[in-house]
């Protein structure tokens, strides 16, 4: 599907040789979430190239944590990266529900900021830029 190959360009544009993207060929993982969840899959998949490195981190590498989940010192740790995805899915649901349905409240809506300014403005900014440079095809 078209959403795929995008998201699959966008992976390997860092992707290495000797170590492979922990997000290579995870495109229908992210668009069956989405579908399930009612979410758009160009922001989780955007979200996760951002907070993964486009799956290189060590975050991702080791504990399979594409999306940031659980923030410093308490990282979650997941047994696949699908299960990481589907995590990131039911989180950003349950965000949706309370209200927050735009990028810029999505964005701002963790616990490490309580503001449209600053910090999470300069966040959604860049998955804004993800969305407009690698997953628009």
């Amino acid at each position: 599907d078209a959403f795929s190959q995008a998201f699959n360009k966008a992976v390997a544009r860092r992707a290495k040789k000797n170590a492979p993207s922990k997000l290579q060929d995870m495109g229908p993982v992210f668009l069956a979430q989405a579908q399930e969840k009612h979410l758009n899959p160009f922001i989780s998949a955007a979200i996760s190239l951002y907070e993964s490195g486009r799956g290189m981190s060590s975050l991702a590498r080791t504990k399979n944590n594409i999306a940031g989940l659980g923030g410093p010192g308490r990282w979650m740790s997941f047994p696949t990266v699908s299960d990481s995805i589907a995590s990131q899915a039911q989180t950003l649901r349950r965000k949706v529900e309370s209200g927050k349905k735009d990028l810029n409240n999505l964005a701002c809506s963790g616990s490490y900021c309580a503001t449209n300014t600053g910090p999470c403005f300069l966040y959604s900014q860049r998955i804004i830029q993800i969305l407009q440079c690698d997953c628009a095809g």
